[in-house]
């Protein structure tokens, strides 16, 4: 952000990799054991990785303690490829504004999309990448749109504060939002960035532009 915070960093991680070829155990044996270690994932998903392809992820950004697990199987046909990862230390905040990275597919949404040369020129130099942005105003944004939201019983909301003599924006905020860290699209609507996506009717926003026209051709006075 505009202060050095940092809202996302590529970072190398182990990756759990199966070559079907070179499988020694059981599909459905290994599919256990893994679900096992994996608790978030079904034994099926498991099996179907081990054997509708010649080679597939197991899984991404696997903890030391995991890959340990995993190693103990003895299991020669799982290797361990490290890769670059893009991580998002402040979770969900700003998540719209940054948007997030795709596997293989570059940036996808947001500020990875849009800036998506700039950011992979400016890592190779190891130089940031700076945004308008302040994670503090950002964050009280975030907590004032979600409470008013709650009570509100909102199907979503937008939020915007901008610095009126540059026009920078200081922050930006949508409901409902998302994890870039874990991109999972439950609600369709977290999709769409609200405050740039959608179309609103400027209504009481546009009564001091009247009021100043009509000062402006003399129609009314102060």
């Amino acid at each position: 952000d505009r202060n050095g915070v940092p809202l996302a960093r590529t970072i190398p991680v182990h990756t759990i990799r199966a070559v079907r070829s070179k499988l020694m155990h059981d599909p459905r044996q290994l599919a256990r054991q893994l679900a096992v270690i994996f608790p978030d994932t079904p034994e099926a998903t498991f099996y179907a990785r081990l054997t509708e392809r010649r080679s597939a992820i197991i899984r991404r950004r696997a903890t030391p303690a995991q890959l340990n697990a995993v190693n103990d199987l003895a299991e020669i046909g799982f290797e361990y490829p490290e890769e670059p990862e893009r991580l998002y230390p402040q979770g969900t905040l700003a998540a719209h504004v940054l948007g997030f990275v795709a596997p293989g597919q570059g940036g996808v949404m947001g500020i990875e999309k849009r800036f998506d040369h700039e950011l992979t020129a400016n890592a190779a130099r190891g130089e940031p990448f700076a945004l308008s942005l302040d994670t503090r105003v950002q964050a009280a944004l975030e907590l004032e749109l979600g409470d008013a939201v709650t009570q509100l019983e909102a199907k979503g909301g937008a939020g915007l504060v901008l610095d009126v003599d540059t026009g920078e924006v200081i922050a930006m905020a949508s409901m409902p939002t998302f994890d870039p860290n874990r991109v999972n699209f439950t609600d369709p609507a977290a999709q769409w960035n609200s405050v740039s996506f959608t179309t609103y009717e400027l209504g009481s926003t546009f009564k001091p532009i009247t009021v100043a026209a009509a000062l402006d051709a003399g129609v009314v006075t102060d």
